[in-house]
């Protein structure tokens, strides 16, 4: 009897495992002091978990960091609730090359005539797929040096790019990937949160600049919280038993469950007790 139940605990969280999405990816395990409920950040004296989304740091831990190829401002819209939004998790990790803007770019307002400050706007990236956009592999690497990208909703985001239309930037797409974000969006699950827009953006500029090098994982930490907060949510969720938000589009599939556990929408869930 033990056999079996050791046995159907292996085949457990082999199924489990099967399902990790971040097997191909190398992003520093979470570290020992990760686990605080909260920390008090120095700068702004408010109390936060891993990082303080005003300040862009760290809270008593020290993230793994990288240095990205070109520099990234990030405009985020004023009505984004800053405590939400993943591009945070850019300026902590490559705090040197992102910069963070809170600016409303979505009307003609001040904010949107300060992207007139630009030097050389035709040597500036946009990333968002509008009709006008283009891949990394129909852009030469000597034509930008710089990354924009928008971080809102994806309403306040496509409102930011409208208003953004008259600017010469050049608009940039990246390959489709499904999303692993956990906040709900009414758009397909190749609608991506913005660290990992801004995660495969690098993914897709080592593929189309240096082909013949191995990619090594060298920006895969870009999602070093981004897969923290993930592993958290997928542990909760699990222990609970409790479904996903039914608004989600593949609720009934993101939590990763052990085979025969039930990981469907609320409502399949109360339909199942019912027939019970």
């Amino acid at each position: 009897m033990a056999d079996s139940k050791e046995f159907t605990k292996a085949v457990s969280a082999l199924s489990v495992a099967s399902t990790d999405p971040w097997k191909a990816f190398k992003i520093t395990p979470p570290l020992e002091n990760m686990g605080k409920p909260l920390v008090i950040c120095e700068n702004c004296k408010k109390a936060f978990k891993l990082y303080c989304p005003r300040c862009s740091s760290a809270l008593d831990h020290n993230p793994p960091q990288i240095k990205l190829p070109i520099p990234v401002d990030i405009y985020r819209h004023p009505g984004e609730i800053e405590g939400k939004t993943t591009s945070v998790h850019a300026k902590v990790i490559a705090p040197e090359d992102v910069n963070i803007l809170v600016r409303n770019l979505s009307k003609c307002t001040e904010d949107l005539a300060s992207l007139d400050e630009y030097e050389d706007p035709e040597r500036i990236l946009l990333l968002f797929p509008s009709s006008r956009a283009v891949t990394l592999s129909e852009i030469p690497q000597t034509s930008f040096d710089r990354l924009i990208v928008v971080d809102g909703t994806w309403s306040q985001g496509r409102a930011m790019v409208k208003a953004l239309s008259s600017k010469p930037f050049t608009h940039v797409k990246i390959q489709e990937h499904d999303t692993l974000f956990w906040r709900y969006q009414d758009g397909g699950n190749d609608h991506l949160s913005t660290i990992e827009a801004i995660y495969w953006f690098f993914k897709d500029y080592h593929s189309a600049y240096e082909p013949s090098i191995a990619y090594d994982g060298r920006y895969d930490d870009l999602l070093f919280y981004f897969r923290h907060q993930y592993d958290l949510i997928q542990n909760v969720y699990r222990k609970s038993g409790k479904p996903f938000h039914r608004k989600k589009l593949d609720a009934a599939s993101y939590i990763k469950r052990p085979v025969g556990e039930h990981s469907g929408t609320a409502e399949e869930a109360s339909a199942d007790s019912k027939k019970e």
